[in-house]
């Protein structure tokens, strides 16, 4: 949703902390690898275009970005952590960490948790509308 007004070194960055986020479990599954694939393009990225960054650089990239780009960023983590309906430990305790690195208070990260989950039950329910 954001990703494009991202700079070329916040897309690297993001990459590099959304590839740790979704194979946290120790998988990267098809449908991970779609999700990435679908944020490349949302970037207008490809993936031989990406300079590998460490996750904890990536993460302290995003320190030289404004609350804004934090925000937007911690946003979409959030949604990726969320698609399955499940928030994992393992993408909690990663979340907190970002979070708290991003210098996003608490009661805004609850406030971004709490509205990408009302997003993607909206979703749901225009899924289950267009499908009747």
């Amino acid at each position: 949703m954001y990703l494009k007004e991202l700079m070329q070194g916040e897309k690297f960055a993001f990459y590099s902390i959304v590839k740790n986020l979704v194979s946290i479990d120790g998988e990267f599954t098809t449908d991970e690898q779609a999700l990435v694939d679908g944020f490349l393009a949302e970037m207008s990225l490809e993936r031989n275009q990406i300079n590998d960054i460490p996750v904890d650089d990536a993460i302290k990239m995003f320190s030289y970005s404004t609350a804004s780009v934090r925000k937007k960023v911690f946003l979409e983590l959030v949604g990726v952590t969320l698609c399955d309906d499940m928030l994992h430990q393992k993408e909690k305790e990663f979340l907190d960490k970002i979070a708290e690195s991003f210098l996003i208070s608490e009661d805004d990260k609850n406030a971004i948790i709490r509205t990408v989950k009302d997003l993607l039950d909206i979703y749901k329910k225009m899924a289950v509308l267009v499908n009747k």
